[in-house]
């Protein structure tokens, strides 16, 4: 590789990083600004769908988005996804009703779906595995830096200069991904037909049956990751009756435990055993909440968002390495896709034991059921090693 064309790769990967993390933080400060967004527009039902329709919409759209990307190079999908993404945050920010600002979500959604693949692929022209662990985990880590922003930047805003500011925000870093990848990203001739994704498209047989093992690793990961954000600030408020400011402050190490994860990861992704390692912090994390109370519950958080935040760059970087040159991307962008099922999946599910059991008992039951899935990605890892 010559120095201008690593150069470019250099360019690409931050252009990669500021649109993932721009998709990143129009989510995290969203979350925050909700509840004002709601009592503003009213309709207090479409709570849920503020966040849910953008991830039902950027789930659906991968599987498409990444086949593409393959055919027509990364340059085409991010722009027009950056784009897409950068047009709905504008309307968003002008919606006057909630029928208004849903649309907007959703089509804020279909531009993350679009510019996700386009960005994972941007790591694939990396030469080696070690290269690309480092790529994915200093990724992984700029958003997690705007997922502990995100939130602050969200409330701060809400409160002194109104939401719509706050989430305007995000326009700078869809100008400067559309700028840094303008002049970095590959193309590709656009073959006739790029558009068609049939279901042999879809089977990336090159990667064989090892891409099983880590769809079903990234399905356990994405639902024990998603399962411990939504049901440890529920158990630190039911069971030890913390109030909001406390609760988030127990949330705070799992959030700095990940960062620390996805560089950890990435340094260590080229190794034989690397995802097996987290599995095993996985499983010592729930021991560590085994006690249930709240240092236990904190301690055990920070020990899945260090193992969850250190696995995903290890999966993706062996994703890439089993796929073809070809499907980089479609490979990518399912792994993705399994994270976002696997916590579509989860929650309905564990939900049943708060739902059902008194705390006390739910808490164990939440515990054991995670437990349970760190033991199943420890099989299969040990088994696709």
């Amino acid at each position: 590789m010559t120095v201008s064309a690593s150069r470019r790769v250099v360019v690409a990967l931050c252009a990669a990083t500021v649109g993932m993390c721009a998709s990143t933080l129009q989510q995290t400060l969203l979350a925050t600004a909700t509840p004002t967004i709601i009592g503003e527009l009213g309709h207090r039902d479409a709570y849920a769908w503020v966040s849910g329709i953008y991830l039902l919409a950027s789930t659906l759209v991968l599987p498409w988005a990444g086949v593409v990307t393959d055919r027509v190079g990364a340059r085409p999908m991010y722009l027009a996804g950056m784009g897409v993404f950068g047009l709905a945050t504008v309307g968003v920010c002008l919606s006057h009703s909630m029928g208004m600002l849903l649309v907007f979500r959703l089509v804020q959604g279909v531009g993350a779906g679009l510019l996700v693949p386009a960005a994972l692929a941007v790591v694939g022209l990396l030469d080696d595995d070690r290269a690309r662990g480092h790529a994915f985990g200093l990724m992984g880590l700029a958003q997690v830096l705007a997922n502990v922003v995100g939130p602050l930047w969200g409330g701060w805003a809400t409160e002194f200069i109104g939401w719509r500011w706050g989430m305007a925000a995000t326009v700078p870093f869809v100008v400067a991904g559309w700028a840094l990848a303008s002049m970095s990203m590959p193309t590709a001739a656009q073959p006739a037909g790029w558009w068609r994704v049939r279901h042999g498209d879809m089977a990336l047989r090159s990667a064989g049956s090892s891409l099983a093992g880590i769809l079903a690793m990234a399905f356990l990961l994405g639902g024990v990751m998603v399962s411990v954000v939504t049901f440890l600030p529920w158990a630190l408020q039911a069971v030890h009756h913390l109030d909001a400011s406390a609760i988030g402050r127990r949330l705070l190490p799992m959030l700095l435990a990940s960062a620390v994860g996805s560089v950890l990861g990435g340094t260590l992704a080229s190794h034989r055993r690397a995802v097996t390692g987290c599995w095993l912090l996985l499983l010592a994390a729930c021991a560590v909440a085994a006690p249930g109370n709240v240092t236990a519950l904190t301690l055990g958080a920070a020990g899945v968002g260090l193992g969850c935040g250190a696995a995903l760059p290890a999966l993706l970087t062996r994703t890439q390495t089993a796929a073809s040159a070809g499907q980089v991307a479609g490979a990518s962008s399912l792994v993705q896709l399994a994270r976002h099922a696997g916590a579509a999946l989860f929650l309905p599910i564990l939900g049943l034991w708060p739902a059902h059991t008194l705390a006390p008992v739910a808490s164990a039951g939440l515990l054991i059921s995670l437990s349970a899935a760190a033991v199943g990605g420890l099989v299969i890892s040990w088994r696709t090693s």
